[in-house]
């Protein structure tokens, strides 16, 4: 309907309702703007009417809802503007108010009065030229037998109004030739419908290109390429090709920042005219700083990793003298650094003060086993003691004197200061039996010694061996001599 009514207006004035430099602009120009009136334009040779103009608005109105619904409407209202035509009006408000409604409007013929005489059934009608001193020239169908009838002056100009009632045949000839004559005989209005159909494919094809082109091409334009450019030229672009932005940003590693990294659509892709293109602008390299996990129980430092996006590491156990087990001992980076996202992080966890084997010093020198027990770490403390088997300065016993302790552990130790001395009692005179008993409660061992070789003994103690008053190891043994 819409290229049927670009036609028409093309075959009334001889131009284009919409030009351009490209046939992008032409096409813009079609959406945004109505075809003119073709009487508006000034340059045609004949005076067309406003029911006329109506006819053309009507097919042309860039809502499609607002045109005839099909063909047959179109049809109807072409017919009530060529009855209009044959009857030589020129103007008439009330038909061009019914042609130039919506697809609604009544289109039955009020059959006006003609500003001219009545045609008969079997006239046939001619267009002719007129020309007044003050008029530009006109157009006007006027009925073949009043033409026949009325004499027309080529010395004085006439327009259709100056054509009276019809004459007798014959006593007036015309001096204006017919410009067209229009037979209505069975087969040239047959052949006329034949041009009429012509015509409508016609107009269909060059409409259907016409919206193809429009909606295949016209309505499209290309997304230019952004990639690596300035935010500011990014947008500078996109406003020349009259294209929308919708900005996004996140972080690149390979992009620097304000800079564009891609676009939806992507450069050369087709986008509609005024549509948005999508830009993702870089923000530079993504980075954390490394926080502070040093000191932290083993679980705290994990999750002060996870919340920065960072990952754990190696973690590596270590025995450590001061840091409590479970606790970080060290970072392989330091406080502040700057992370990728997921950049992984190495540390160090103690486990606790390194054990140490302890190992047994009883019987040893004193001296040494306290040398080598605090080269271990280890605090060592001694007490002394007699020990009737043990020399002085060897060690009784030791606490703990097996197993594995740490730095900083005590180990005690029992040094011996020797046996006891007993001073040996006199037991001279005495009887055997007294005298034994004496060194026993004394602590001694008793043997007997006899120094009687022959004769009569008497069982008499005549001394010891060490002697009296000696000082001897308790639980020495001493000779009794007995004679």
């Amino acid at each position: 309907m819409y290229s049927a009514g670009v036609v028409l207006f093309e075959l009334l004035t001889g131009r284009k309702p919409h030009t351009g430099e490209t046939p992008i602009q032409v096409a813009y120009a079609h959406v945004h703007a109505d075809v003119p009136a073709p009487s508006s334009l000034g340059r045609h040779k004949v005076a067309i009417p406003d029911y006329v103009d109506a006819l053309v608005a009507a097919c042309t109105r860039r809502n499609p809802a607002e045109r005839p619904v099909d063909g047959h409407a179109m049809h109807l209202r072409v017919a009530r503007a060529r009855k209009a035509l044959l009857r030589g009006l020129d103007d008439d408000p009330l038909l061009a108010e019914r042609l130039g409604a919506g697809p609604g409007a009544d289109i039955s013929d009020p059959a006006p009065a003609s500003p001219v005489s009545p045609v008969r059934p079997d006239a046939r009608t001619v267009l002719i030229r007129t020309k007044t001193p003050t008029e530009p020239s006109s157009w006007r169908f006027v009925p073949r037998a009043e033409m026949s009838e009325k004499r027309l002056q080529a010395s004085t100009p006439m327009s259709p109004m100056d054509i009276d009632a019809r004459t007798p045949q014959g006593s007036r000839t015309s001096s204006v030739r017919p410009l067209v004559r229009v037979s209505q005989t069975k087969v040239h209005r047959r052949r006329r419908g034949l041009v009429a159909l012509v015509l409508l494919l016609l107009v269909g094809l060059v409409g259907g290109g016409g919206a193809y082109y429009y909606f295949a091409e016209a309505r499209w334009t290309t997304t230019p390429n952004l990639d690596a450019m300035t935010e500011q030229d990014a947008r500078a672009a996109l406003v020349t090709a009259v294209l929308g932005v919708n900005v996004t940003r996140e972080y690149s590693e390979t992009v620097s920042a304000s800079h564009v990294i891609r676009t939806d659509p992507i450069g050369g892709a087709r986008i509609l005219r005024d549509g948005t293109v999508t830009m993702v602008v870089s923000q530079g390299p993504e980075r954390f700083d490394a926080p502070t996990i040093v000191g932290l129980a083993r679980a705290d430092a994990v999750a002060a990793l996870t919340r920065l996006t960072l990952a754990v590491g190696t973690v590596t156990e270590a025995y450590d003298e001061t840091v409590p087990v479970g606790t970080v001992v060290s970072s392989a980076v330091e406080p502040g650094t700057q992370l990728k996202r997921g950049a992984t992080v190495d540390f160090v966890v103690s486990k606790g003060p390194k054990p140490i084997d302890i190992a047994s010093y009883e019987g040893k020198s004193a001296d040494q086993a306290t040398t080598d027990l605090q080269a271990l770490g280890f605090v060592v403390t001694s007490t002394q003691a007699n020990s009737a088997t043990l020399a002085a300065g060897l060690v009784i016993s030791q606490a703990p004197s097996s197993g594995q302790g740490k730095k900083g552990d005590t180990i005690a130790l029992v040094v011996s200061k020797g046996p006891v001395m007993v001073a040996v009692p006199t037991v001279r005179g005495k009887s055997k039996a007294d005298a034994t008993t004496i060194l026993q409660a004394a602590g001694f061992q008793v043997t007997i010694k006899s120094i009687v070789s022959g004769g009569i003994a008497f069982g008499i103690a005549y001394g010891t061996d060490p002697g009296a008053g000696t000082l001897v190891a308790q639980g020495s043994t001493i000779s009794m001599l007995v004679g």
